[in-house]
């Protein structure tokens, strides 16, 4: 990408651990995989056990206002104060999990933009 000025806004940032942020537009967002999460009730009973204890342990994806998460195959988004955890989709059909579960939900792929006020234009395609 270097060697073409076309990309010249496009940077890559690559995660160094289990959980990843990044700033965008002035906000922090993280992201993190669903199977490092126990205890709670539930993916989001799971989910929001996990962060806080992000935020408690003054870990950097505790401060993130924007969380993205994968691992739950059922899109969800939820809104607490000034924070907002989205959870994407299975890209795929995910048969090994609708046959240990007989849950399933549409594939697809979560999209959103983000600007200096927060996130916007939430879709799934």
């Amino acid at each position: 990408m270097e060697q073409n000025p076309r990309y010249d806004k496009v940077s890559v940032s690559l995660p160094e651990g289990f959980h990843h942020t990044v700033d965008i537009k002035g906000l922090t967002v993280g992201f993190t995989h669903g199977h490092m999460h126990s205890g709670g009730t539930g993916p989001e009973g799971k989910i929001m056990k996990w962060w806080q204890g992000q935020m408690f342990g003054d870990f950097p994806v505790g401060d993130a206002e924007i969380l993205i998460t994968g691992h739950f195959h059922h899109p969800r988004m939820m809104q607490q104060g000034n924070r907002t955890w989205f959870q994407c989709p299975s890209i795929d059909a995910s048969i090994d999990f609708t046959a240990r579960t007989g849950m399933w939900s549409k594939p697809g792929v979560l999209t959103f933009t983000i600007d200096k006020d927060g996130w916007d234009n939430y879709k799934i395609v």
